[in-house]
């Protein structure tokens, strides 16, 4: 098959632009001929054409013609299916704030909705749009990232991969709490414009974030700890995995706000063995190499 992806942009790593380049990517292995087309441009989309997957820089370098699209946003699901009004189009919800997060509500221009966790299903489903409703779970390249070092005990070093938490109290809160308690905390993040953040884990015993950041940190056996600016609900455990997941790793799954207090008492239940299990929980719910087995449901 002949794919378009499409986002709004390709310009910096973010949860929309690594799920874009991740589907494509696994979409290329599978035999299938693949293009990324967005609105804007910059260093991540050279990037991914320096890992070999093809982006149009302007509709007319798309295809004549495809035989499946993938929206990620409300801008370009509409160019694409004004280009290719025969073709299905799936659309991928990635936020609940933003309006262009939101599934174009047209007759006719969305074929499928696809929801990566169940509060964006829940969010799909208050949209009065009659199409198939199908629940994911985010999808990360486990060969891609893979465990190096296994955490330390003590923990030493915590890397916080967040595009958002770049200044402010929160971070204050974080930075200042684990220092004294013998951690120090990297930011790697939109300000870096680190495009691979592999190495940058590697080094660290604990990845804090939110999103897609906190499902690369498992991959990669690291503990994992989920704060960010707009929530935090703590460690990745098999028992926090459900709720958290379902809220797709947004720090809102709870409703126990994290201070400076409990950002202490939490390295207090810190295991290093957090990094070899959260690694089997990313390999068997969001590898992109069995989707299959970690989807949850279609709804019609």
């Amino acid at each position: 098959m002949r794919i378009v992806i499409g986002t709004l942009a390709l310009v910096a790593p973010g949860g929309t632009e690594t799920f874009c380049l991740t589907v494509a990517r696994e979409l290329q292995r599978r035999g299938h001929e693949v293009v990324l087309f967005a609105d804007s441009f910059g260093p991540y989309a050279d990037w991914a054409a320096e890992l070999s997957v093809p982006v149009a820089r302007e509709t007319d370098k798309l295809p004549s013609a495809c035989d499946a699209i993938l929206a990620n946003d409300a801008i370009t699901a509409r160019l694409l299916a004004v280009r290719y009004p025969d073709t299905r189009l799936a659309y991928c919800i990635h936020g609940t704030i933003f309006e262009i997060q939101q599934p174009p509500v047209e007759p006719g221009l969305i074929d499928a909705i696809l929801a990566p966790s169940e509060r964006f299903d829940a969010f799909a489903r208050s949209f009065a749009v009659d199409v198939p409703i199908v629940r994911l779970r985010q999808p990360i390249d486990t060969e891609w990232y893979v465990p190096s070092e296994p955490p330390r005990r003590p923990p030493r070093r915590a890397l916080l991969l967040s595009n958002a938490l770049n200044e402010g109290p929160r971070l204050d809160a974080l930075v200042e709490t684990w220092a004294a308690r013998g951690i120090q905390v990297v930011h790697a993040g939109s300000r870096d414009s680190i495009l691979d953040v592999r190495p940058a884990i590697a080094d660290s015993d604990i990845v804090v974030g939110r999103g897609r950041a906190v499902i690369e940190g498992m991959a990669c056996g690291k503990a994992v700890y989920v704060f960010d600016v707009g929530g935090g609900d703590g460690w990745v455990t098999p028992q926090t995995y459900p709720a958290i997941e379902a809220d797709n790793f947004a720090g809102m799954a709870t409703d126990v706000p994290i201070d400076r207090r409990r950002l202490a008492a939490d390295l207090d239940s810190y295991d290093p063995d957090m990094g070899w299990i959260n690694r089997e929980l990313a390999v068997t719910y969001h590898s992109v190499r069995s989707q299959d087995r970690g989807s949850a449901r279609a709804r019609a």
